[in-house]
C-alpha cells in the first residue's frame, strides 16, 4: 500500500548540455526508470532558462506501458532513438488485473480501451472520449476506472510549471519539502548521515507527500532561488547535502535524483 504520495521537482534545463539526441534519450529513459523503481507519483518540472521540449515528450512517452506506445505515439524525429534505450520493465508492464489503457472508441455510452490484453476492455455508461490514457482494475469480476491511486502505483503523472515559488508554498501545508544542496549555505543546510536520516523518519511520519527538490548540473538551488528572488531556507523543510564526500566536480541531477530516492526508500 502506498503510505504517501512521491514528488520529484527538477528545473527544464536538466538536460541541456546534452547535445545528441541518442545519449539524451536514453539517459530521459533511464530517469522515467529511477521513477518506476521508487513508486514517484509526480514529476514536476518547473520552467527555468528553456523550456525543452524534447525532454517533456519522452518523459510522456516512457511513462506508459511499453505495449501502449504505438498506439499513443506516431512517428517522430524527436523519438527516433527509444529504441535504442534500455527495457524499464515496470511492475503495470505485466499486471493482469490493473492495467494503463487507450480509449480507442466510444460507441453509445460504452468505452472500447486497449490495454495491451488479447481483447479490448468495455466499459459502459462512460463519457471517456478517443484518445484518453486511463487506469483500470479488474474488481468482483469486471474491470473498473481507477480514479484514486492510494493503494496501488500505476505510473508518474508529468507536470510543467511555470512558477516554483507558488507552487511550493501551496504544497507546504500538506507536504514535507527536502532539497538539496552541494554546500552548506545556511544553518539547515545538514548533511545527510544515519542520524539525521532517522529524525526525518519521525518528522515525515504524518506528512501526505513528500516534495523532493533538485537543482540543474550547473546551478544549486540556492543559486536559483537566488535568480528567483527567493530564499530557499524559506520553503524548504530541510536541506540536504546528500553527498557529502562525492568524488566528482559535479553530480548529475537524474544521478542525484536515483541516489536520494535510493536512500529515503529505507524510510518511505
Amino acid at each position: 500500500m502506498i503510505k504517501r504520495k512521491i514528488c520529484v521537482v527538477f528545473p527544464t534545463n536538466v538536460f541541456s548540455d546534452i547535445s545528441h539526441l541518442r545519449e539524451k534519450t536514453i539517459r530521459i529513459a533511464n530517469l522515467a526508470r529511477t521513477f518506476f523503481t521508487f513508486n514517484v507519483n509526480e514529476a514536476i518540472l518547473f520552467n527555468y532558462e528553456n523550456y525543452d521540449k524534447v525532454l517533456i515528450k519522452l518523459l510522456n512517452f516512457f511513462s506508459i506501458p511499453s505495449y501502449l506506445r504505438k498506439y499513443v505515439y506516431k512517428i517522430d524525429e524527436d523519438l527516433k532513438y527509444v529504441g535504442a534505450a534500455p527495457p524499464i520493465r515496470a511492475n503495470i508492464e505485466e499486471d493482469k488485473e490493473n492495467r494503463i489503457g487507450l480509449v480507442v472508441k466510444n460507441e453509445k455510452g460504452i468505452a472500447f480501451i486497449n490495454a495491451g490484453l488479447k481483447q479490448l476492455i468495455k466499459i459502459k455508461n462512460s463519457k471517456l472520449k478517443k484518445g484518453e490514457i486511463v487506469k483500470l482494475s479488474f474488481i468482483n469480476g469486471r474491470w473498473e476506472l481507477v480514479f484514486n491511486e492510494s493503494e496501488k502505483y500505476f505510473n508518474f503523472s508529468i507536470k510543467v510549471i511555470n512558477d516554483l515559488i507558488n507552487f511550493l508554498k501551496s504544497e507546504k501545508p500538506k507536504s514535507f519539502i527536502i532539497a538539496t544542496s552541494k554546500e552548506l549555505f545556511s544553518p539547515k543546510c545538514k548533511i545527510l548521515n544515519l542520524e539525521n536520516l532517522l529524525i526525518l523518519q519521525k518528522l515525515i511520519k504524518d506528512k501526505q507527500k513528500l516534495i523532493f527538490l533538485f537543482g540543474s548540473p550547473k546551478e544549486g538551488l540556492y543559486e536559483i532561488f537566488l535568480k528567483l528572488n527567493y530564499n530557499l531556507d524559506d520553503l524548504a523543510d530541510v536541506i540536504l547535502n546528500v553527498f557529502p564526500n562525492q568524488g566528482v566536480i559535479t553530480i548529475r541531477t537524474d544521478e542525484a535524483i536515483f541516489g536520494t530516492l535510493s536512500i529515503f526508500n529505507l524510510i518511505f
